[in-house]
C-alpha cells in the first residue's frame, strides 16, 4: 500500500513540474514544435491523471476531502473557461491588456498544477493515516443544508454533461441531420479538448455527490437495538444498497468517459486530417510551382517566420504571441451622407489596419494587400473581434497590409435576429449588391490612399468567413474580371482565401441581387485568381465550397484547394489556436507567399 501510495504521488509530482516548466519554456520561447506538442501532451495528462488519483481517493476518504476535490473540479473547469476566453480574445496592441491575459492563461494553468499536487499529497496523506472511511457521526450529520448544496451541484454537474452531449451530437452527427445546432456545432470545433477535460470533471463531481447522498441515505437509521435479526436485517440493507449505489455509479462513469471521450476526437485525428491537408494542396499547387512548391520558399524565410509545424499542441491551451505591428482602429472610408443612395444615408462605415513594422522592410509579405470581410449572414457582426483580431496582427507581422472592413447589413431578416454585437452604423436595407457596392468603396479609398498605409496594390488578397466568404469570392473574382464599375480599377488579385463560403444563398433579399454575385461560381473562368478554401466536414456549407472549387476545375484551373477538416462545424476555425485554424495557418501563409 505505502509503495503504491509513493508510486502514485511521485508520477503526479512529476508530470505536474514537467507540465509547469514546459509551459514556462513555451512563454520564454516559441518555435520548438516537437517539445511544444509532448507539452501539451503532457498538460493534458496531468490534469486528466489528478482527477483520476483524487476521485479515487475521494472515493476512501469522508467528506472533508471530498469538498477539496470539488473544489479542484471547480477551479479546472473555470480554468479552461479562462484559457478559451483569453485565447479567443489574444494579445492586442495594448499593453496592459497583454499582461492582463498572459496573467489569466498563465495563472490559471499553473494554479491548478499547484493545487493538484498539494490535494494530491494530502490526499495520499490520509491513506497513510489508515482511516480511509467516514464514520457515522459524520454521515449522519449531513444537514438539510448541506444535503440541498450536493443536490444543487449534482445538479449543475448534470447540466454541463448535457451540455458535452450536445457537443458531442454536433462532432459526431452528419451535417444532413445537424438541424438546430448551429451553435453547438460552432463551440465543439473551436473547444473538443477543453470540452473533454471539462466533462470529465463534471463526471467526477456527480460521482462524489451521489456518493455522499448515497452515503447518507444508506447509513441513516441504523438499529441500535441487540436484536440479531435487527441487525442482520440492517446488514442486508446496506449490501443491497451498497451493490446499487456500485451499479449507478457504474454507469455514470462509463457515460461520462464516453461523452469525454468523443470530445477528443477532432485531436485524435488530426495527423490524419494534416497528412489530407498537405495533399491537397500539393495536388492544386505543385503544377504551378514546377511540381514542388517548397522550392520556391526561401528556408530563411520558412525558418524565421512561418509555423514549423500545422499543429502545436501546447498552443491549443497556452495560445499564440504576441505579433508586432501598427495597429489603426475605426477609420472612416464611407459616410452614407454623401451616397446617390437613399438606403445608405444613415450609414458610416469604418475599417481598421494592421501595417507591418519598418514599412516592412525585409519581411515575407512585401506590403502585399490583404483585405479581410467579416461572416454573419449579412446581417450581423463587424470588424475587429468578430472577425479574428490575431489573424489580422499575425500576417501583419508578416509584412502584410491588413485591413478590416466593415459593410451594410441587411437588418430586417429575422436570421440570428436579436444577436448583441453588431454596431448600429452599419444597419440598413441591404442587398448583396449594396454590400459589394459598399466593399468597392473601400476599394476606391484605397485606392486613393494606398501610399499613406504603404499598401501594394499590385498584390491583392481578400478573405473572409461565410457570409465574408461569399463576399470574398464575389469581390475577388469581380475585381479580377475588370468590368463592373463599383470596384476600383487599381487593383490586382493574386489570390482569395475563402473560409466556409455562403454561396448562393437562399435568402428573400439576396433575390434581387446579381446572380453572379449572390453565386460567385458563376464568375470563375481561366483567369480567376488562384484559391484556398477553409471547409469544415460537418459543416452545412460543405457542399458550396466544393462546388466553388469544382468551378475552378471546369474552368481548367487546378489551383484551388479545399482544405476539408472532419468533424469541424461552422466557424469551426475562430479559435485562432484551435487545431482545424493551426492547420489551415500554416497552408494559407504559404500560400500568401507563393502568390504575392
Amino acid at each position: 500500500m505505502r509503495k503504491r501510495i509513493l508510486d502514485g504521488k511521485v508520477i503526479c509530482l512529476i508530470f505536474t513540474l514537467i507540465s509547469g516548466l514546459g509551459s514556462l519554456l513555451y512563454l520564454l520561447y516559441f518555435d520548438a514544435p516537437i517539445l511544444w506538442n509532448i507539452i501539451g501532451i503532457f498538460l493534458l495528462l496531468t490534469d486528466l491523471l489528478v482527477i483520476g488519483i483524487l476521485q479515487a481517493i475521494a472515493q476512501k476518504v469522508g467528506r472533508t476531502f471530498t469538498k477539496k476535490v470539488l473544489v479542484f473540479y471547480g477551479s479546472l473547469i473555470l480554468k479552461y473557461g479562462i484559457l478559451f476566453l483569453a485565447n479567443f480574445i489574444g494579445y492586442g496592441y495594448q499593453t496592459w491588456s497583454n499582461v492582463l491575459l498572459g496573467c489569466l492563461i498563465y495563472g490559471s494553468v499553473w494554479g491548478t498544477l499547484i493545487m493538484g499536487i498539494l490535494f494530491v499529497f494530502h490526499g495520499y496523506k490520509i491513506l497513510e493515516s489508515h482511516e480511509p472511511h467516514p464514520n457515522e457521526s459524520e454521515i449522519s450529520n449531513l444537514s438539510k443544508k448541506r444535503v440541498f448544496s450536493i443536490i444543487f451541484i449534482s445538479a449543475l454537474a448534470v447540466l454541463g454533461l448535457i451540455g458535452g452531449i450536445i457537443m458531442d451530437i454536433a462532432i459526431i452527427m452528419p451535417r444532413d441531420q445537424l438541424h438546430g445546432s448551429f451553435v453547438a456545432g460552432i463551440m465543439a470545433g473551436m473547444m473538443g479538448i477543453f470540452l473533454g477535460v471539462v466533462n470529465l470533471a463534471f463526471t467526477g463531481i456527480l460521482l462524489l455527490s451521489i456518493s455522499v447522498l448515497w452515503s447518507h441515505r444508506g447509513w441513516k437509521g441504523k438499529g441500535k437495538g441487540k436484536n440479531n435479526g435487527k441487525e442482520k436485517g440492517e446488514q442486508n440493507r446496506k449490501q443491497f444498497l451498497l451493490r446499487k449505489e456500485i451499479y449507478v455509479l457504474g454507469m455514470i462513469t462509463v457515460l461520462g468517459l464516453i461523452i469525454a471521450s468523443l470530445s477528443f476526437l477532432p485531436l485524435v485525428s488530426t495527423p490524419n486530417f494534416t497528412r489530407q491537408a498537405d495533399e491537397d494542396f500539393n495536388q492544386a499547387f505543385n503544377p504551378s510551382f514546377g511540381g514542388d512548391w517548397q522550392t520556391d520558399i526561401p528556408s530563411s524565410i520558412e525558418q524565421t517566420y512561418f509555423l514549423s509545424a500545422p499543429f502545436q499542441l501546447a498552443g491549443y491551451f497556452l495560445g499564440s504571441p504576441t505579433f508586432d505591428c501598427i495597429t489603426l482602429k475605426d477609420i472612416l472610408y464611407f459616410n452614407g451622407t454623401t451616397s446617390i443612395y437613399p438606403q445608405d444615408h444613415a450609414i458610416t462605415l469604418y475599417f481598421d489596419a494592421f501595417l507591418p513594422l519598418n514599412n516592412g522592410q525585409g519581411l515575407p509579405g512585401e506590403n502585399s494587400t490583404l483585405i479581410r470581410i467579416h461572416g454573419g449572414g449579412w446581417v450581423i457582426g463587424d470588424k475587429a473581434l468578430q472577425n479574428m483580431n490575431q489573424m489580422n496582427r499575425y500576417f501583419a507581422a508578416q509584412g502584410y497590409c491588413v485591413f478590416d472592413i466593415q459593410y451594410g447589413l441587411y437588418n430586417e431578416s429575422t436570421l440570428f435576429a436579436n444577436i448583441p454585437g453588431t454596431p448600429t452604423n452599419v444597419l440598413g436595407n441591404f442587398t448583396i449588391d449594396d454590400i459589394l457596392r459598399h466593399i468597392g468603396n473601400f476599394t476606391f479609398y484605397l485606392e486613393t490612399h494606398a501610399e499613406e498605409y504603404g499598401a501594394n496594390l499590385d498584390s491583392v488578397f481578400i478573405s473572409g468567413g461565410s457570409a465574408g466568404g461569399q463576399l470574398t469570392s464575389a469581390t475577388a473574382l469581380s475585381l479580377t474580371h475588370g468590368n463592373y464599375s463599383i470596384f476600383s480599377s487599381a487593383f490586382t488579385v493574386k489570390g482569395q482565401i475563402p473560409f466556409y463560403p455562403a454561396n448562393n444563398a437562399q435568402l428573400d433579399f439576396v433575390f434581387t441581387s446579381r446572380p453572379e454575385w449572390v453565386n460567385p461560381d458563376l464568375l470563375v473562368d481561366v483567369n480567376s485568381p488562384p484559391c484556398l478554401i477553409y471547409q469544415g466536414e460537418r459543416d452545412s456549407l460543405y457542399p458550396r465550397a466544393i462546388a466553388h472549387q469544382q468551378a475552378y476545375m471546369d474552368a481548367s484551373r487546378e489551383d484551388c484547394a479545399a482544405l476539408v477538416f472532419p468533424y469541424a462545424g461552422h466557424g469551426s476555425d475562430l479559435y485562432f489556436m484551435g487545431y482545424y485554424s493551426q492547420v489551415f495557418l500554416y497552408y494559407m501563409e504559404r500560400f500568401l507567399y507563393l502568390y504575392h
